[in-house]
């Protein structure tokens, strides 16, 4: 599990790792929590192709806001979790338009983050568990079902369609 966190108040950002650490380190679950007090810095990131599973996002930044950031990562890397986190509840709403994963109100952070991981935690295994296992000229891929269009057969052959964020590609084996 790689998480990261975007907030630039860095009191509530260790606030927020130290809860990750300790969730992840309770269930024994290998993790990896990646701290960013700019959300530029988060989305170069992201944009160089670093993976995450979940991110903690803070709506009021400097630089980028939080809905901006998101707008970019659905674009880029829609699989990524977000979850919104402010000290304005007033937010909410238009965090929907986003579709975070979860919204959690900086007043009541401490006791909403377990819950909410554990939500994340099942989400992404979930998603994960879930795929076609392919072999092809670049190795062994693992291909979520969400992700294939159709899968068809043409004499030794097996070929699939697959739908990024971006566009269509057809792979074949």
């Amino acid at each position: 599990m790689k998480a990261a966190i975007c907030d630039d108040t860095v009191e509530d950002a260790a606030f927020m790792e130290k809860h990750i650490k300790e969730y992840f380190m309770k269930k024994s679950i290998p993790y990896e929590c990646n701290v960013y007090q700019s959300s530029k810095a988060l989305w170069y990131e992201i944009e160089d192709g670093q993976a995450f599973d979940l991110l903690f996002l803070d709506i009021e930044m400097q630089e980028l806001n939080g809905f901006e950031l998101a707008a970019k990562i659905q674009e880029t890397a829609p699989d990524i979790l977000i979850i919104f986190v402010s000290a304005y509840e007033s937010y909410v709403y238009k965090s929907f338009e986003f579709r975070p994963f979860r919204f959690i109100p900086k007043q009541q952070m401490e006791s909403m983050i377990t819950q909410a991981l554990e939500a994340a935690f099942r989400e992404i295994v979930s998603r994960t568990s879930e795929g076609y296992i392919a072999e092809n000229q670049q190795g062994i891929e693992k291909i979520p079902f969400r992700k294939i269009v159709y899968i068809w057969r043409s004499w030794s052959r097996k070929s699939w369609r697959r739908k990024t964020a971006r566009s269509w590609t057809l792979c074949a084996v």
